[in-house]
């Protein structure tokens, strides 16, 4: 270890030492050339600068006491720049997510049940003999994993961990820096119960379509609806990427006509409404919705909801990954692509021409394109060059994945017209796989 002080024939009843703000993992007291005469050490104190590296908050088992369907999760809190929070959740059947095994006496055998065929829990596993008790693994079978949320949508998200679940929990990670920290003031979600159905399970294909392309999707699923729920005749789809169109839509191996709502403007949510509800009498009924989106990297999510249109004040039910239908190999919302190194994708400047004189026809050049294979926010610029290469005009904005979109109106960074001419454009992000540029030229005329 490093020594910070040395105090050599103290006499003072009380030592303060300080020294430079540092890392460390513990710090220790040794003392030495002890007088014949009685030494009692009364109290140590350690103060520091700064917030603890990492910290973690979990939650109780919030129970409802029956199945119930989540809808958002919402918080407030702030972080400095250089610290990282990540909220999550999870949800179960039980207040239990382990499940404990014993050895049967039968060679390496394990089983999950006691002697008396009962499964086993956190408090008979304990009253095992000794050398009796085996592992305790995950239970997956009634527990979802962590679902992670970013710490920007404080405002209100929904929640990923599926449902109906009985038990929900929430658990937060706190990073920091030694100057850099973060709190949160509160966490909220909303629930509510009973479910529309028992279960809803779907998947889509196919898995894997080409990087950038428009890829014509299938989104199957089936339900299991009991007499006690209300069922639904509504189905919900988010897009990450926006929606190209709705091809068809089935029930029951028969096509209907689909009548498709968008619930945002930027086409990443809509929804489709069923000529009839799917209630108890309906149960297994296989539905199948064809559309088509943009898939901008590898591993793109889809998430989907059902919806009871006579329940409006009520969340929607989602439908978890499972298998829907044994034609299709998916079991999965989530999309792979072909491997490739480009970053930007389908670029439009429209028009190529412009007149910036004030009689509202084309006034301003609009770049819009697709931004691929990112996960985390980087920075995306616009430049506006002249001929001798020298930047009049430069717009920057943090993107990730997804459309992206520039205007430019014939203006300096000075705020003044540029003459008319031939001008260049260059759109560059710089992500960590790389920097990748696309360049063109436009003219402005008066």
């Amino acid at each position: 270890g490093k020594i910070i002080a040395n105090v050599l024939e103290n006499v003072r009843d009380t030592i303060d030492v300080s020294f430079p703000p540092q890392l460390a993992g513990s710090v220790g007291l040794l003392l030495h050339r002890i007088t014949p005469k009685a030494v009692i050490l009364g109290e140590i104190e350690v103060y520091g600068q700064g917030y603890v590296g990492q910290a973690s908050y979990v939650g109780d088992f919030i129970d409802l006491g029956e199945p119930a369907i989540w809808g958002q999760l919402r918080w407030r809190g702030s972080k400095d720049p250089g610290a990282r929070v990540f909220i999550q959740t999870r949800a179960g059947k039980d207040d239990d997510p382990n499940m404990y095994w014993r050895f049967t006496g039968r060679g390496s055998e394990t089983t999950s049940f006691d002697e008396k065929g009962k499964l086993l829990t956190a408090s008979t596993y304990a009253r095992l003999k000794p050398g009796e008790g085996s592992e305790i693994t995950y239970d997956t079978a009634n527990w979802s994993f962590w679902s992670p949320y970013e710490f920007a949508d404080s405002s209100g998200t929904n929640i990923f961990s599926p449902a109906p679940n009985s038990v929900f929990q929430l658990k937060v990670d706190f990073l920091s820096t030694y100057k850099d920290g973060s709190e949160v003031e509160f966490i909220e979600f909303s629930a509510t119960k009973p479910p529309l159905a028992e279960k809803v399970v779907g998947e889509i294909h196919p898995t894997r379509v080409p990087l950038g392309e428009t890829a014509r999707l299938t989104l199957v699923l089936t339900s299991t609806i009991r007499a006690q729920h209300s069922g639904f005749d509504q189905i919900e789809i988010a897009t990450p990427f926006g929606l190209s169109g709705v091809d068809s839509l089935k029930i029951g191996g028969l096509p209907v006509e689909p009548r498709m709502t968008m619930l945002k403007p930027d086409s990443t949510l809509f929804s489709l409404q069923l000529p009839h509800r799917l209630a108890a009498g309906d149960s297994g009924e296989l539905v199948e919705v064809q559309f088509r989106a943009p898939v901008l990297r590898y591993g793109t999510p889809f998430n989907a909801w059902v919806r009871d249109s006579e329940r409006p004040g009520e969340l929607a039910q989602q439908i978890n990954p499972g298998d829907a239908s044994l034609e299709v190999e998916s079991e999965s919302f989530v999309i792979r692509t072909t491997l490739s190194k480009d970053l930007l994708a389908d670029l439009q400047v429209e028009p190529r021409l412009i007149t910036p004189n004030g009689d509202g026809m084309n006034e301003e050049v609009s770049f819009s394109g697709d931004l691929m294979q990112l996960t985390e926010r980087v920075p995306l610029t616009l430049g506006i060059f002249d001929l001798s290469g020298r930047l009049l005009k430069t717009q920057e904005d943090l993107s990730r994945s997804g459309k992206f979109n520039f205007t430019w109106d014939g203006r300096a960074t000075n705020g003044r017209l540029v003459p008319p001419g031939v001008y260049l454009y260059q759109i560059a992000v710089e992500a960590e796989s790389g920097e990748e540029q696309l360049r063109g030229s436009l003219s402005v005329v008066y």
